[in-house]
Order: C-alpha cells, then structure tokens, then sequence
C-alpha cells in the first residue's frame, strides 16, 4: 500500500514539473503538424492554405517546451534560462500574431475582390 502511494506521489510530482514543458511541446508539435498538412495537402507552393508563420510558431513553441524541462534547467544558467524562454515564449506569440493576422487579411481580400466583382 505504501509503494502504491509513493508512487503515484512520484508520479504527480513529474506531472507538475514537466507540465509546462509538456503543455508547450504539444502546442508546438500541433502547429508544426497542421503546417505539415497543409504542405502535404497542396499541390503548388502558391496553394498553401497555412503561413510559414506556423511553422516558425511551431518550431518556437518545441524550443521553448526543450528549454522548460527540469533536465535542461539544470544546465543552464538561471538568467539565462529566463532570457532563453522569454525570447522563445515572445517569438512563439509574434508568429502567432502574425500568422493570424495573415490568415485575417486573406480573409478580408477575399470579402473586398467579392464586393469589386460585384460592383463591376
């Protein structure tokens, strides 16, 4: 009973400390994946329906999850740690941002060339 309890201990207390690690390798791994489908999916490199931006918020996020993981903490240096996840957690949110932005703006051509076609 008391090496049952122990080790769900065990295990709770990595679940806690790898979590945020966890939470963003899986974020990143998910906006690599769907970028990659979009690649796969196209036929033409002008048919993409993704930005590269994804693909640089997805590769930001697995960096900035590799970072977060005790095992490399203890490595490095504390403040550099922080200036690491800071610019890696920053550059993630820009390229977010920016492919959002970039599949808004596609969004809004594609509502004003339907008005123009309309009007001519």
């Amino acid at each position: 009973m008391n090496d049952s309890n122990n080790f769900f201990q065990n295990l709770l207390f990595f679940v806690r400390s790898h979590s945020f690690s966890l939470i963003l390798l899986a974020a990143g791994v998910a906006w690599t994946t769907m970028y990659a489908n979009s690649v796969a999916a196209s036929t033409d490199t002008a048919d993409l329906s993704q930005p590269k931006e994804m693909l640089y918020d997805g590769l930001a996020l697995i960096l900035s999850g590799i970072l977060a993981m005790p095992a490399v903490l203890d490595r490095i240096p504390q403040a550099a740690y922080r200036v690491l996840l800071v610019l890696g957690v920053g550059g993630a949110a820009y390229f977010f941002i920016a492919s959002s932005t970039s599949v808004l703006d596609e969004e809004q051509f594609l509502r004003d060339q339907e008005v123009m076609n309309a009007v001519t």
